[in-house]
C-alpha cells in the first residue's frame, strides 16, 4: 500500500511538472502566434501597398504609351503635309 500511495504521490507530481510546462508552453506558442498574426498582417498591408503603386505605375505607363503614340501620329501627319508642301514648291 505504501508503494502505491509513493507512485501515486511521484505521479501526481510529475503530473503537474508536466502540466505547468506545458501551460508554460502554450502561452510560449500564443506569444509566438500572436507575433506571427502582426507581421502577416504587416506584410498583407505592404503587399497590398505595392499593388496599389504597381497599378498606378501601369496607368501612368499606359498613358505615356498612349501620350507616345498620338505624338508619332501627328508627326507623322506633319511629315506628310510637309512632303505635300514640297511636292507643291518642286511643281512650281
Amino acid at each position: 500500500m505504501k508503494i502505491i500511495m509513493k507512485l501515486a504521490t511521484v505521479t501526481l507530481s510529475i503530473g503537474l511538472l508536466a502540466g505547468c510546462a506545458t501551460n508554460s508552453d502554450i502561452k510560449k506558442l500564443q506569444t509566438q502566434i500572436n507575433a506571427l498574426d502582426n507581421k502577416t498582417t504587416q506584410a498583407t498591408d505592404e503587399a497590398k501597398r505595392a499593388t496599389e503603386a504597381a497599378n498606378a505605375a501601369s496607368a501612368s505607363a499606359d498613358a505615356a504609351a498612349s501620350s507616345a503614340r498620338d505624338a508619332a501620329y501627328q508627326a507623322q501627319a506633319v511629315n506628310e503635309k510637309l512632303d505635300r508642301m514640297f511636292q507643291k514648291s518642286m511643281q512650281k
